[in-house]
């Protein structure tokens, strides 16, 4: 219960700071910010842990389920405030129902929406590609959260449809 518990308390120290640099200014690269803030906690979170004479046992417990967490939420935060194009179509489908809508009405109402730029706006916000020329390329290797991302989808392995 108490690796629940801190790890509880670490992550709404972490939300909470996230929240109070954003009432006072958003960053430009939210995502290197997030990454920080949540990074930050977890090393006082250490700290603590070892004036306590926490075990380690217990402390890799507790980063077992810190880690993984933060990285979800992390990388999820960009969906929250993007428009997402199943919700939006979802949307759209309801309120045309009960008749529903044609393949073309569809197609047309997803060319309209702003989901390719909207994307590509975050990731030159973020820092992660630039744009040179008329063309857009990525940034060095990218951040350790980019590379851990990319290593993960090619051992997954590819995607037929969709992200």
């Amino acid at each position: 219960m108490s690796i629940l518990l801190t790890t509880g308390t670490l992550l709404a120290i972490a939300m909470l700071l996230h929240f109070a640099v954003w009432k006072i200014r958003r960053p430009a690269r939210e995502i290197r910010s997030l990454f920080l803030i949540f990074t930050g906690v977890l090393c006082g979170g250490l700290v603590v842990a070892f004036l306590r004479g926490v075990t380690w046992f217990d402390l890799l417990r507790t980063l077992l389920l810190y880690v993984p967490t933060s990285f979800s939420y992390i990388l999820t935060y960009p969906a929250i405030g993007a428009d997402s194009p199943t919700i939006s179509l979802m949307h759209f489908l309801g309120d045309k129902s009960p008749d529903g809508v044609t393949a073309e009405e569809a197609t047309e109402f997803l060319v309209r929406r702003p989901f390719v730029n909207a994307r590509l706006t975050e990731l030159l916000k973020s820092g992660l590609i630039v744009e040179q020329g008329g063309r857009y390329l990525i940034v060095g290797r990218g951040s350790l959260a980019f590379r851990i991302i990319l290593t993960y989808r090619k051992i997954y392995g590819s995607i037929p449809r969709g992200g």
